[in-house]
């Protein structure tokens, strides 16, 4: 039976810190595998194996070290069910695998791939999602490894602190998960392995929107705004929709258009953009009554 235990490399980088390892052990043999991270040697406890309170990223690194200790204990689990024995080197070499690591060289592939077959906005979404994490993570290189459920609660904290509605807020996470299911597909990464499999998405929250009273309305069409400005254009565009009952401007242009082809001299374009300063005076009347 296979021993998996946290351990400390007791000889210190040029930093002074320590590198931390999961050692697996059989038979009174054993192989390290690094974690990708390094502590100070007052946070690890040599008798339990663990990190001490106050330890930096502690969270983090028993994350990834769970993660990494179940995922070879499901695949030599598989292994023994047909038969196979699985050594200690062949577990150190699945663990060390290099096969896309760095999340970013991925999701590039990934986003080259929808330029083909998603629409623009889509590829942009994720292309600014990108660029946002790699602020959050000051432009520091993130492997999949990296993305655990703590890190996930802290960037998703960081998207509200930042101002981002909850809509916003899912919106960037789904992005994300997106990349990772993409990965998981092509078995890139393990199913145990895609955080996004355990992390509990955040709810979307619909805003609660108050119309506007009538002296409110009043107030936008009383504005002195220059004729034929872009916000005399936005007040008549905005006027128009609340005149129509929330029929947006280009639907009915639509209809205008559609009259046109189909041989309506009345409805043409024409007519609608000279006299759509016209069609307002003549809704607004109906504010006379209140």
């Amino acid at each position: 039976m296979k021993k998996y235990l946290l351990e400390v490399n007791h000889k210190p980088n040029k930093d002074g810190k320590h590198t931390l390892f999961l050692r697996i052990s059989e038979n009174r043999k054993m192989v390290r595998i690094a974690l990708g991270y390094s502590i100070e040697l007052k946070y690890f406890n040599k008798k339990s194996h663990s990190l001490r309170s106050g330890c930096p990223n502690a969270s983090i690194i028993q994350e990834k070290f769970k993660l990494k200790k179940e995922e070879l204990e499901k695949f030599e689990l598989d292994s023994n069910k047909r038969g196979q024995i699985i050594s200690l080197n062949v577990l150190k070499g699945l663990a060390t695998e290099s096969k896309y690591h760095n999340f970013y060289e991925y999701a590039e592939k990934q986003i080259a791939r929808w330029r083909k077959t998603k629409s623009v906005n889509h590829v942009k979404h994720v292309e600014s999602v990108i660029e946002n994490l790699k602020l959050y993570a000051n432009n520091k290189d993130l492997n999949f490894e990296d993305f655990s459920i703590p890190f996930l609660k802290d960037l998703e904290a960081h998207y509200v602190d930042s101002g981002n509605k909850s809509g916003t807020v899912r919106n960037k996470l789904k992005n994300l998960r997106t990349i990772f299911l993409e990965a998981e597909e092509e078995r890139l990464i393990s199913m145990e392995a895609n955080p996004f499999r355990r992390f509990k998405m955040p709810k979307f929250f619909q805003e609660k929107k108050e119309k506007l009273s009538i002296e409110e309305i009043k107030s936008i069409i009383a504005l002195e705004i220059p004729v034929f400005s872009p916000l005399w254009h936005v007040r008549n565009a905005f006027l128009f929709a609340f005149y129509n009952a929330g029929m947006v401007e280009k639907n009915f242009k639509k209809i205008l258009f559609e009259a046109e082809n189909n041989g309506s001299e009345i409805f043409s374009a024409n007519f609608y953009f000279l006299r759509m300063p016209y069609f307002l005076m003549r809704s607004y009347k109906c504010l006379e009554r209140f």
